[in-house]
């Protein structure tokens, strides 16, 4: 990965779904940390954890964790990494002008594979302004809300002709959304402080259906493997945490 990409990992300890999500520890580091790991073997220019939680904080000083610490109250990760960069422009305009692309991987995110993130940065030619990884769907997922599932323009084919048209909770036997994405970096700031979100996507609560709605086009990079697990309940947890203790997680 070149030097004018940067990660970003935008971490909340109000998760509703799962209260204190990214220091829960899992054999003995918490999820942020798992997280934070799989993005520095991707090779951007830096990772930084983005986060208004003040225990965040202090767990990234300590344990040395680049962090950019935002307000609390920010709508969402997305919102967050926006924030990041407008405090990165704020105290290093040169670092901030050498960025063009901020890979947003969310904390929840901890078995999903480095060399799919450095894919997803190294076919993002231009084409879009927003791309995001997909994978196959499990079948024990397809009736689960918190996976979300991706409609792509075709059932097969290679980017960069592939994209995502819409997203859903519901019932799907479509492509299953991976929490990981690339913006140009202008983009990602006029999404944030330009655009607002729409009705349809609150009720849904997927903040992609406003881009789509806005007219923006989505780069869909297929790893043409099952969808890792993310991280979005107790259960969700459970699972991961017997994972890494059966030795199923390097």
């Amino acid at each position: 990965m070149q030097n004018d990409t940067i990660i970003m990992i935008p971490a909340s300890m109000a998760s509703s779904r799962l209260p204190g999500k990214p220091l829960l520890e899992v054999g003995g580091s918490p999820l942020l940390k798992w997280t934070y790991d799989k993005a520095r073997c991707a090779k951007p220019r830096q990772v930084f954890v983005v986060s208004g939680d003040k225990e965040i904080h202090e767990y990234c000083e300590k344990n040395e964790l680049h962090c950019i610490k935002t307000e609390l109250d920010i709508p969402t990760g997305t919102h967050r990494c926006a924030r990041a960069l407008e405090l990165l422009r704020i105290e290093d305009e040169f670092f901030f002008n050498s960025i063009n692309n901020v890979i947003n991987l969310q904390c929840d995110e901890p078995l999903v594979d480095s060399k799919d993130i450095e894919l997803l940065y190294s076919r993002n030619n231009r084409k879009f302004v927003i791309s995001t990884l997909v994978g196959i769907i499990d079948t024990g997922r397809v009736n689960n809300r918190n996976a979300v599932k991706a409609t792509l323009t075709d059932h097969g084919g290679c980017f960069p002709e592939s994209r995502c048209i819409w997203f859903s909770r519901d019932e799907s036997s479509g492509s299953e959304h991976i929490g990981v994405y690339i913006f140009q970096k202008d983009a990602l700031l006029r999404l944030c402080n330009v655009l607002s979100h729409t009705l349809l996507s609150v009720s849904k609560s997927l903040e992609q259906i406003a881009w789509l709605e806005y007219g923006y086009k989505i780069g869909a990079t297929r790893t043409y493997k099952k969808a890792p697990l993310s991280i979005n309940t107790q259960e969700d947890f459970d699972e991961f945490k017997r994972m890494v203790e059966n030795g199923e997680v390097g």
